[in-house]
């Protein structure tokens, strides 16, 4: 094609045809300027199809991360709140005038329940991963906005939950301590040994420790749940966002 068009050049130039030849030369550059604009063209059409379908693999991720999160965090806070009632059942039950101390002994040797519930952590790979390899940038603005929101509040919530669970177990530490409660591993197993531990309580001091034992972990399922309530309404209409919207 190249020697073809060499080749008119020459005859016209050889025939002192050099309107012509100007002419020629003129249709031959927009001929190559319109190449270039089609392929340039097709180029960001290309480049656009495969934004387009980059954009598409990583929203169905991120909605698949949500879904996880938002069966999960259900599950959770639904145990959180079973668990909470029954302390404050607990504590209704332990404040009746008729409880005496050898019953809160009883409470504290057979039915004290010290676990909580441990949190496993959100599913946000997707984007991490994202934020790592600079890919956040195809995503629409607004769906950028609301999940760099929800990554900030599952950090505070998680934050929260680590300091409360924290306080919670250096609190169990103290009641350890001081009183051999059900435990996972007792090296003092039930035993006269153990039971001489119960005898010469000082009263007072166990209720303090009972107190504040009780006292922590409501505030752990408290503030937890209400933390991790947020996230799980955020994370919600995040997905109901995504599903209205994704091709």
């Amino acid at each position: 094609m190249i020697k073809f068009f060499r080749h008119i050049r020459r005859s016209l130039i050889n025939q002192n045809k050099m309107s012509k030849y100007f002419k020629y030369a003129i249709g031959e550059i927009l001929l190559v300027v319109i190449g270039i604009l089609i392929a340039l063209q097709i180029n960001n059409w290309n480049e656009n199809r495969k934004q387009n379908n980059l954009r598409k693999t990583l929203t169905t991720s991120i909605q698949e991360d949500l879904k996880a999160d938002i069966n999960y965090l259900n599950k959770y806070t639904k145990r959180v709140d079973t668990l909470f009632q029954t302390l404050k059942d607990q504590s209704a039950y332990v404040n009746r005038i008729s409880y005496s101390i050898d019953s809160l002994v009883h409470f504290l040797k057979n039915d004290i329940n010290i676990f909580i519930v441990s949190f496993k952590g959100f599913n946000n790979t997707t984007y991490e991963s994202m934020k790592t390899s600079g890919q956040l940038n195809v995503l629409d603005e607004l769906l950028k906005k609301q999940l760099y929101e929800l990554y900030i509040l599952q950090n505070v919530g998680r934050e929260s939950y680590i300091s409360s669970r924290n306080d919670y177990f250096d609190e169990i530490e103290n009641i350890v301590a001081s009183y051999p409660i059900p435990v996972p591993f007792s090296f003092i197993k039930k035993s006269p040994h153990n039971e001489f531990l119960w005898d010469n309580l000082n009263k007072k001091d166990l209720l303090l420790k009972l107190n504040s034992w009780g006292s922590l972990k409501a505030n752990f399922f408290r503030t937890t749940n209400s933390d991790f309530k947020e996230i799980l309404d955020k994370t919600k209409a995040i997905l109901q966002m995504i599903e209205e919207n994704h091709d």
